[in-house]
């Protein structure tokens, strides 16, 4: 990572992901970063095509359009994280973006992305319902 440049950030709605080319070599890279829970970084290599395309007209591959994309990856590759302090983490914020992306994601679908047990991905979901108004399905139990 420590050769590869930033050289275009995708949009503030995929905050996660940016073309980097490396400093050394040439390779062009499509990387995404989702730092916020898992610190998971996911790499592709570009060929020079694809980056043109990132670069000059602002047309992305679909590998990493969501961080939900990431999340999958991160689990399948053992990354979680625990939160001291969960009901005062960038939790909500993470299940916002997610609600947002998909409404009505269940709790525990939620649950099981960002490795949570069932019981605080429901008070976590409830508080951003509650918030924000964003569609989750509550499938444990109702939370009024």
């Amino acid at each position: 990572m420590e050769t590869l440049d930033y050289v275009k950030q995708c949009d503030d709605s995929r905050w996660w992901l940016n073309v980097r080319r490396c400093r050394v070599c040439g390779q062009w890279w499509l990387v995404a970063d989702e730092t916020r829970q898992n610190d998971v970084f996911c790499l592709r290599r570009l060929d020079p095509k694809e980056a043109l395309e990132i670069v000059e007209h602002d047309r992305w591959p679909s590998d990493f359009d969501t961080l939900e994309v990431l999340f999958e990856l991160g689990l399948r590759a053992g990354h979680s994280v625990r939160f001291a302090d969960p009901l005062n983490s960038s939790l909500s914020v993470t299940i916002e973006e997610l609600a947002r992306t998909r409404p009505g994601i269940s709790v525990s679908e939620i649950g099981r992305l960002l490795n949570l047990d069932g019981a605080l991905a429901r008070v976590l979901a409830a508080q951003v319902v509650r918030a924000t108004g964003v569609s989750i399905g509550f499938d444990f139990e109702d939370v009024n």
